[in-house]
């Protein structure tokens, strides 16, 4: 009678093999639930930079040709009337300053110095811009921007995009 005490005390020392495989189970399903969240939070953040690269460059554009039109004294390209991916200011005494695309990139040429980037080529930037000048009264640019993320893997979570469209005043004229 104490064998059979003790082989039963024995046999209840361990797992059985079905308690096992439930706690394998549920710690499975803990992990993933834990995997899921840190792939969530990382795609958000990817997301968020995304978005985040696309204003920086779409805000630093808009503040240097908004800057520039309004100082500027005429505008030589495009024409009255016209409209083309190129704007030419006349800064009266100082050096002609030209926007235009080159590549998917926005950039700002002083004079004869050589061309900055304004926008980065992590992004693709599209403009267009309108002379909206009438009559010898006002002069005015109006400015159509795009700026998306160059996104060569073809992830949705990696597109961003943003368009502003407004037109300025030249006060710098003569």
């Amino acid at each position: 009678m104490v064998n059979s005490k003790s082989r039963l005390a024995n046999s209840n020392d361990g797992f059985t093999m079905i308690e096992m495989i439930i706690y394998i189970g549920i710690v499975g399903m803990f992990l993933t639930a834990i995997s899921l969240m840190a792939l969530e939070v990382s795609s958000g953040q990817a997301k968020t930079l995304v978005t985040q690269e696309v204003q920086q460059n779409l805000r630093l554009a808009n503040q240097l040709l908004i800057q520039d039109i309004q100082a500027a004294a005429d505008i030589t390209s495009p024409t009255v009337g016209g409209s083309g991916n190129t704007l030419i200011l006349d800064n009266g005494a100082l050096d002609a300053i030209t926007y235009t695309i080159n590549g998917n990139v926005l950039t700002r040429q002083i004079g004869g110095n050589p061309p900055v980037e304004v926008t980065t080529d992590n992004v693709v930037t599209t403009a267009a811009f309108e002379n909206l000048s009438y009559n010898n009264r006002s002069r005015n640019v109006g400015v159509t921007l795009n700026v998306s993320f160059n996104n060569p893997s073809g992830i949705s979570d990696f597109d961003a995009n943003s368009n502003v469209t407004y037109a300025v005043e030249l006060k710098g004229r003569r």
